[in-house]
């Protein structure tokens, strides 16, 4: 089962105010008996390059003259992701998760 958690900031960009970094991801307080997964740890970046290249890595087959293009015209400042896992031991094939991310 996969869900996604989305929020929006709005249709007024040039007035809105980003969302702080630790309010982007999933806490425990949002899924109760959730831990901090110790392998797919939190991972973030401003760098623009360095974005591409991940998100290139995770797609099949990539058109990455169109993700360049599409991300810059969008305005892009910073991508992130981060998982949660459930459960007394982790166990990356058996354990439920939860990731959360965002660009």
């Amino acid at each position: 089962m996969a869900s996604t958690l989305v929020s929006c900031g709005g249709s007024d960009h040039a007035t809105a105010v980003p969302v702080p970094l630790d309010q982007r991801f999933v806490t425990v307080e949002d899924a109760p008996g959730s831990q901090t997964d110790p392998i797919e740890t939190r991972q973030t970046t401003e760098n623009f390059d360095e974005f591409i290249a991940v998100l290139t890595d995770a797609m099949i087959d990539p058109d990455s003259d169109e993700m360049t293009r599409v991300f810059r015209d969008a305005g892009f400042k910073a991508a992130g992701l981060d998982a949660r896992f459930f459960g007394a031991t982790h166990s990356p094939e058996t354990s439920p998760h939860v990731f959360s991310s965002f660009i």
